[in-house]
């Protein structure tokens, strides 16, 4: 029951952070039909994520894209019980609309996302599979720019940004004869500075919290447009 709980919280954590982390659009501006794409990297407790991204402009003040990647989990706890947790694959679909708030000089954004991942526990001697899980996660956030302009060609964008994730997960064991979907949803929060080092190449780091537990992500992307 250990292994079975166990896995439902990596399932849980393994679709949140990094949803969360690659659906924050990132914030430069695209001209309406033009598209950019980015890679990145992102990292927390329960292991690493790599993953890239298509930007599309709808429109000169919102943006659409989609994002895919592989996470790469390493627990000692589940480890102890024989298994191992190969390459987990994730998706999403995000849209993010910035706008000017009056005339303060900052700019606001509100996203909205859906992702879904799979991972699984296969045995280390015999490699058959002893569990796996599917999830699926709906994610808005909301937040506040200010883009600072530069002497140079530079762009420095700070925002901070509210997050709220609805995760459901559902674990499936033929050896313990267990199927069960479990529902959650996290508050959280995201920090982040965005450097357009020119009018094609913006560079991002962001942090990632929770407001109801200890967990945190980092995760930093290299975007051309």
């Amino acid at each position: 029951m250990l292994l079975i709980q166990k896995w439902v919280y990596i399932a849980f954590m393994f679709v949140f952070l990094p949803v969360t982390a690659y659906s924050q659009v990132a914030l430069y501006e695209l001209d309406t039909g033009k598209t950019g794409f980015g890679f990145g990297f992102s990292t927390q407790d329960e292991g690493t994520t790599l993953g890239a991204s298509i930007d599309y402009g709808i429109d000169e003040r919102s943006k659409i894209s989609f994002h895919g990647g592989i996470g790469f989990i390493d627990d000692d706890e589940l480890k102890a019980f024989g298994g191992d947790i190969p390459p987990s694959p994730w998706g999403g679909i995000s849209i993010v609309h910035v706008k000017p708030l009056g005339r303060s000089g900052l700019e606001y954004f509100f996203q909205g996302g859906f992702g879904a991942g799979y991972a699984s526990v296969v045995e280390d001697s015999t490699n058959d599979r002893l569990a796996s899980s599917q999830a699926f996660s709906l994610s808005g956030s909301g937040g506040l720019l200010k883009r600072l302009e530069t002497e140079s060609d530079w762009v420095i964008i700070p925002f901070f940004a509210l997050s709220y994730a609805n995760v459901w997960t559902t674990l499936e064991s033929k050896q313990q004869a267990i199927e069960k979907t479990e529902s959650d949803g996290s508050l959280g929060g995201t920090a982040g500075l965005e450097l357009e080092m020119s009018p094609t190449v913006s560079l991002r780091g962001t942090f990632e919290f929770s407001f109801e537990s200890s967990d945190t992500a980092f995760s930093i992307g290299l975007n051309f447009h």
